[in-house]
């Protein structure tokens, strides 16, 4: 195996280019249960703290739905969707438009 799959594998990285965080794959494990590289997209703290809090009420909203009705409705996919493409439209603009530090 090599190096870059074995390392793919330990780790799954935040969902925002240029963000360093990530979760471990035993930790995502604990969480969220089964792991598939090719599907999993993972937020670090800091930038869902960042997310519009109405769209993670949403979100947490559908969740608890899909946990009550015990499957997973294609609507709440398309929430998490949005919600990536806001958070990656958010980090986008803010890479090119870097927020200057003032000093007074």
């Amino acid at each position: 195996m090599s190096d870059a799959t074995s390392s793919s594998i330990d780790r799954v990285p935040c969902t925002v280019p240029s963000c360093g965080r990530g979760i471990g794959a035993a930790a995502w494990r604990r969480r969220f249960g089964d792991l598939d590289l090719e599907t999993a997209e993972y937020v670090c703290q800091q930038h869902w703290s960042q997310t519009p809090s109405a769209m993670r009420k949403v979100y947490a909203r559908a969740r608890r739905r899909d946990r009550r009705l015990g499957m997973h409705m294609e609507s709440t996919g398309r929430i998490w969707r949005r919600i990536m493409t806001e958070m990656r439209s958010q980090a986008r603009t803010a890479h090119e438009h870097p927020q200057r530090e003032t000093t007074t």
